[in-house]
Protein backbone atom coordinates (compact mmCIF):
# COMPACT_ATOMS: atom_id res chain seq x y z
CA UNK A 1 0.00 0.00 0.00
CA UNK A 2 1.63 2.96 -0.96
CA UNK A 3 -1.00 5.81 0.34
CA UNK A 4 -3.87 6.50 2.93
CA UNK A 5 -6.61 6.03 0.40
CA UNK A 6 -5.75 2.39 -0.30
CA UNK A 7 -6.24 1.61 3.49
CA UNK A 8 -9.29 -0.44 4.34
CA UNK A 9 -10.72 -1.87 7.67
CA UNK A 10 -8.83 -5.04 7.17
CA UNK A 11 -5.88 -3.81 6.92
CA UNK A 12 -6.53 -1.95 10.30
CA UNK A 13 -7.64 -5.28 11.57
CA UNK A 14 -4.71 -6.56 10.33
CA UNK A 15 -2.07 -4.16 11.67
CA UNK A 16 -3.42 -4.04 15.32
CA UNK A 17 -3.97 -7.57 15.31
CA UNK A 18 -7.37 -7.62 16.07
CA UNK A 19 -9.59 -10.92 16.18
CA UNK A 20 -13.49 -10.83 15.22
CA UNK A 21 -15.35 -12.33 18.25
CA UNK A 22 -17.41 -15.08 17.58
CA UNK A 23 -21.06 -13.93 16.58
CA UNK A 24 -24.51 -15.76 17.21
CA UNK A 25 -27.06 -16.96 14.75
CA UNK A 26 -29.58 -14.41 16.14
CA UNK A 27 -27.13 -11.14 14.98
CA UNK A 28 -28.75 -10.75 11.79
CA UNK A 29 -31.87 -9.75 13.69
CA UNK A 30 -29.95 -6.15 15.22
CA UNK A 31 -30.59 -3.34 13.09
CA UNK A 32 -27.25 -2.09 13.41
CA UNK A 33 -24.79 -5.24 13.43
CA UNK A 34 -21.73 -4.63 15.55
CA UNK A 35 -18.22 -6.35 15.10
CA UNK A 36 -17.18 -7.19 18.33
CA UNK A 37 -12.95 -8.26 18.81
CA UNK A 38 -11.28 -10.09 21.65
CA UNK A 39 -8.95 -8.69 23.33
CA UNK A 40 -8.93 -5.27 21.55
CA UNK A 41 -6.82 -2.33 22.15
CA UNK A 42 -8.18 0.83 23.92
CA UNK A 43 -7.09 3.28 20.78
CA UNK A 44 -5.16 2.69 17.56
CA UNK A 45 -2.94 5.09 15.91
CA UNK A 46 -2.46 5.27 12.22
CA UNK A 47 -0.06 7.21 10.77
CA UNK A 48 -0.18 7.97 7.48
CA UNK A 49 3.08 9.18 5.95
CA UNK A 50 4.58 12.54 5.82
CA UNK A 51 1.60 14.27 6.16
CA UNK A 52 -1.59 14.11 8.58
CA UNK A 53 -4.92 12.83 6.56
CA UNK A 54 -8.19 11.09 7.46
CA UNK A 55 -9.46 7.65 6.66
CA UNK A 56 -13.35 7.79 6.11
CA UNK A 57 -15.64 7.46 8.48
CA UNK A 58 -17.52 4.62 7.05
CA UNK A 59 -13.85 2.08 7.22
CA UNK A 60 -13.40 3.68 10.92
CA UNK A 61 -17.14 2.87 11.80
CA UNK A 62 -17.14 -0.86 12.81
CA UNK A 63 -13.98 -0.08 15.22
CA UNK A 64 -16.22 2.91 17.10
CA UNK A 65 -19.20 0.78 17.26
CA UNK A 66 -16.76 -1.54 18.92
CA UNK A 67 -15.61 1.30 21.37
CA UNK A 68 -11.95 1.71 19.89
CA UNK A 69 -10.63 4.89 19.41
CA UNK A 70 -9.13 5.41 16.44
CA UNK A 71 -6.77 8.54 16.13
CA UNK A 72 -5.19 9.25 12.67
CA UNK A 73 -1.74 11.89 12.16
CA UNK A 74 1.47 11.98 11.18
CA UNK A 75 3.30 8.83 10.95
CA UNK A 76 6.33 10.86 13.05
CA UNK A 77 3.96 12.49 15.43
CA UNK A 78 1.62 8.68 15.87
CA UNK A 79 5.51 7.07 16.54
CA UNK A 80 5.92 9.71 19.24
CA UNK A 81 2.02 8.92 20.67
CA UNK A 82 2.22 5.27 20.60
CA UNK A 83 4.96 5.47 22.86
CA UNK A 84 3.73 8.07 25.44
CA UNK A 85 0.45 5.48 25.49
CA UNK A 86 3.04 2.87 25.82
CA UNK A 87 4.48 3.78 28.91
CA UNK A 88 1.48 5.18 30.26
CA UNK A 89 0.22 1.34 30.64
CA UNK A 90 -2.19 1.80 27.93
CA UNK A 91 -3.44 -0.63 25.33
CA UNK A 92 -2.72 0.78 22.59
CA UNK A 93 -1.75 -0.67 18.61
CA UNK A 94 -0.75 1.43 15.72
CA UNK A 95 -0.22 1.13 11.71
CA UNK A 96 2.46 3.66 9.87
CA UNK A 97 2.57 4.56 6.53
CA UNK A 98 6.06 5.14 5.76
CA UNK A 99 6.82 7.46 2.63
Amino acid sequence: MNHFTEITLEHIETAAGLVKASTSALDFLNDTPQVNYIDAPEVIIIGTGKRQAFISPSILAPLMHARIGIETMDSKAAARTYNVLMSEGRKVAIALLID
